[in-house]
């Protein structure tokens, strides 16, 4: 029955999304499946959720959630975000290297269906480049989620961080050489009709050294984190938080006092955080903790690699399928992680096997029919999105292949 009600709750999950509605009711909904199927008494239900919400883990993924869109909110209604993009595009003079950069750019602001802001970019920098609305398309979704993999905003990176007790920085250079040859091979692939082009001329008012300051001030809240994080040890939600402090007081328009801006603004920092966001955050959680107290679920996976299936198999089909059907990375290893964790060894993982977990996930979510950004992309440039899928999806089965040789030298 536990296994049956876990199966149930993800054709639910997946149905629900299907039908347009947001990823917490989606979650809530198979978290109350679970439980329901599990035959739990009320009273042990409500205690389990209790401990999830108020677990460590929760307040600290839930606390970054809330800073990180916090930032983005603030970049957005001061302009630092589009004054961003505007001094990359006065410095960056390759048009491959800019249209690589400007959805990773927009991929800072970590929020569902980004891609839509970089596909109006991609489009007018292209303009005068013969690139197809697929290829567009590839591009824009190619290089908006290959950043994240080596991106401390990422929330899935948060969320396999904190219920593993490993630190970011290993999942990001595990991650690396897969960003680097993903980079390579999407750069080669995308752009390899393009040498002889050039991206559209504009009239350069500045010289190089007031472009290099545009371009310090525009990234300087980035800045501000690595230095209180890296440099100071400080809480890395708190480190957001004073990230998008400092931005309050920046880009303030000519003619107005900078302490009645900073007043104006500073409304920003609590309508900033999307708590739709952190909500979803803490029922993934919730979600998660419903499983990991079923047994026979993990029991069956047990069976099957005590019969001689390959473990690595397991780690590669559990994320790749709940990503394709969840369409959401953090949602995706919030299923499963709990299914596949036990079987790892409790408290002794190997980085090369959660480095497998993450990149199939990160590879089934990024080729979901149901991926926000995928669909808005698609529409955006009127791209047949059967023909997209099947692109991306091919990459992530790339993706997985590098990730399987990185875990070798774990």
């Amino acid at each position: 029955m536990e296994a049956v009600g876990i199966l149930l709750s993800l054709v639910v999950i997946a149905v629900i999304i299907r039908k347009g509605y947001k990823l917490l009711w989606a979650m809530l909904a198979g978290a109350a499946i679970v439980p329901v199927f599990a035959l739990m008494r009320p009273a042990e239900a409500v205690e389990i959720a209790l401990n999830s919400v108020i677990s460590p883990v929760t307040i600290l993924l839930a606390l970054m959630v809330a800073s990180i869109t916090m930032l983005g909110f603030v970049l957005e209604k001061t302009g630092l975000m589009h004054e961003m993009v505007e001094s990359m595009t006065q410095l960056v003079r390759s048009p491959r290297l800019l249209l690589m950069m400007l959805p990773a750019v927009i991929s800072i602001l970590a929020f569902p269906g980004g891609a839509i802001l970089s596909a109006p970019m991609l489009d007018e920098a292209a303009q005068n480049m013969e690139f197809s609305k697929t290829h567009l398309s590839m591009t824009n979704i190619l290089f908006r989620h290959l950043f994240v993999l080596v991106s401390p905003f990422y929330p899935a990176i948060i969320f396999i961080s904190g219920v593993t007790g490993i630190g970011m920085t290993k999942f990001i250079l595990f991650n690396l050489p897969i960003f680097a040859v993903g980079t390579l091979i999407a750069n080669h692939y995308l752009f390899r009709n393009t040498s002889h082009m050039v991206a559209a001329s504009k009239e350069e008012s500045l010289s190089l050294s007031p472009r290099l300051v545009n371009l310090f001030r525009s990234f300087l809240p980035f800045i501000v984190i690595l230095v209180f994080y890296l440099g100071f040890r400080v809480y890395l939600p708190l480190s957001i938080f004073l990230a998008a402090v400092t931005a309050l007081f920046l880009n303030v328009p000519k003619g107005e006092a900078l302490m009645n801006a900073v007043r104006s603004r500073l409304k920003y920092l609590w309508h900033g955080i999307s708590w739709p966001v952190v909500l979803t955050i803490v029922s993934i959680m919730l979600y998660k903790d419903f499983i990991e107290n079923t047994s026979s679920l993990h029991t069956g996976v047990s069976l099957i690699l005590a019969r001689g299936f390959p473990i690595t198999i397991m780690l590669i089909i559990i994320p790749f399928i709940t990503g394709f059907m969840i369409g959401n990375n953090a949602a995706s290893l919030g299923v499963a992680l709990p299914i596949l964790l036990p079987v790892l060894g409790q408290g002794n993982y190997n980085l090369g096997q959660l480095g497998i977990i993450f990149v199939s996930s990160f590879s089934g979510y990024v080729g979901s029919p149901i991926h926000l950004c995928t669909y808005l992309t698609c529409e955006y440039f009127k791209a047949p999105l059967s023909k997209v899928l099947l692109k991306v999806n091919l990459f992530g089965l790339f993706f997985i292949a590098l990730a399987l040789v990185v875990s070798l030298f774990y």
